[in-house]
């Protein structure tokens, strides 16, 4: 291919890339199609930018589009043969991973994950870079749920709950039994703040809390794989405040260092190995 011709297939594909995304933000402005539906045209329009140009490999960092070129030059034809369409399908797991797509999609990113472990050496890279990205994108997360509303059983959504609320069986009942993921990432938030001292004011029930049924429910809303991400990392945040020996094993994550973001696994193995331990220790300090 001449250099002329490599130019005017560039211009061709910037400007398939550039009305296909404007489209879909415009589109997202005027409120005419959701957040996870624009993301998906822009993906399609960088596949389709890419399918004129002769680009293999496309990055998305926090929004601003990083795209590096493989050009003929190119001597692996294991990486060409990867192609664009196993590029979309890349592009879509990442997209559906994310926490702003739906809460994130846990068995796209499993699959994701899936991905990297089985693909050839020279793509693993790409791939750790995506994962790499859609853990840190989860580390504020905890700002976002706690802005969620949680409205109190039987108030009609006039009163919501809080850090404050002495509610626990509600909270709890929310987090297992409620079919809204927003309102499970909230309520998974809530029982971090869950005491025995709580339940003493308002007497509710007359019992001390069954800590074995609330960090089991943790633990099982770590390992669904039919959970969304977001409510799983924010049960996974709980389990740590209220056990904190175990972030000796699973520090909290940060944006230098969010490794520990899913630690999920781990979790339910230090909750099996120490249960009793763990349940002893809350009945003494909450």
């Amino acid at each position: 291919m001449g250099e002329s011709e490599q130019a005017t297939r560039e211009i061709i594909g910037l400007l398939v890339f550039i009305s296909v995304f404007v489209t879909g933000i415009s589109l997202r402005a005027l409120g005419k199609i959701g957040s996870g539906f624009a993301g998906t045209l822009c993906i399609i329009a960088i596949v389709a930018g890419l399918s004129v140009v002769n680009c293999d490999v496309v990055k998305i960092k926090w929004g601003v589009l990083e795209i590096q070129t493989i050009k003929n030059e190119l001597k692996d034809l294991k990486v060409t043969n990867i192609g664009l369409k196993k590029n979309y399908e890349i592009f879509m797991l990442v997209n559906q991973s994310q926490w702003t797509s739906d809460g994130g999609n846990k068995a796209k990113y499993n699959k994701l994950q899936e991905e990297m472990r089985t693909s050839i050496d020279s793509y693993k890279s790409d791939l750790k870079w995506f994962i790499d990205q859609i853990k840190l994108s989860y580390v504020p997360t905890e700002a976002f749920v706690n802005g969620i509303p949680l409205c109190k059983a039987n108030v009609g959504c006039r009163e919501f709950e809080d850090e404050h609320s002495p509610t626990v069986d509600s909270i709890y009942s929310e987090f297992v039994n409620e079919a809204l993921w927003v309102s499970r990432a909230k309520a998974a938030y809530l029982l971090r703040f869950t005491t025995n001292e709580k339940i003493e004011k308002t007497n509710e029930k007359g019992s001390k809390i069954d800590w074995s049924m609330i960090i089991s429910a943790l633990v099982n809303s770590m390992v669904s794989s039919k959970e969304h991400l977001v409510v799983s990392k924010t049960a996974l945040d709980t389990f740590r405040y209220l056990v904190p020996d175990f972030q000796t094993i699973s520090h909290i994550p940060t944006q230098d260092n969010s490794e520990t973001v899913f630690d999920f696994d781990k979790a339910k193995e230090y909750w099996e190995k120490n249960g009793q331990g763990i349940i002893e220790q809350l009945n003494k300090t909450k």
